[in-house]
């Protein structure tokens, strides 16, 4: 099921990754993200601590990139993907409209880990 959210929803995501840290050393994450073979132009990364207490650490995903900070150790990975969506409904013809498009295996229901060393560069090509 797609799902469709409004720009504005987009402008708060940068917010919720504030979270990490919290005093302990983290290590610069860089890299590209795709789907099927395209950049993910705008969207979210996320590495979740196997640990459940500790937040988890992000970005925000920009033309098929991104760069955050992250904690050692290992984590699974959660990403999203967002683009825009033709506005088919007259009365909201003024409303930008955003679609979900990165499968829920790769995001909510993600099983991939990464194990985080240091400062590294991490790409992900998801099919």
């Amino acid at each position: 099921m797609k799902k469709l959210i409004v720009i504005s929803l987009l402008a708060a995501l940068p917010i919720f990754f504030t979270a990490c840290g919290g005093g302990e050393k983290l290590y610069e994450v860089t890299g590209a993200v795709s789907y099927q073979g395209t950049p993910v132009e705008k969207g979210t990364i996320s590495f979740r601590s196997e640990n459940a207490k500790l937040p988890p650490c992000g970005a925000t995903i920009e033309n098929g990139k991104y760069k955050c900070m992250v904690r050692k150790g290992k984590m699974t990975v959660q990403i999203t993907g967002s683009r825009q969506v033709q506005n088919k409904k007259k009365e909201d013809q003024g409303l930008i409209l955003w679609e979900d498009f990165i499968p829920e295996k790769y995001a909510k229901d993600s099983t991939q880990t990464v194990e985080i060393t240091g400062s590294q560069t991490k790409d992900f090509h998801l099919e």
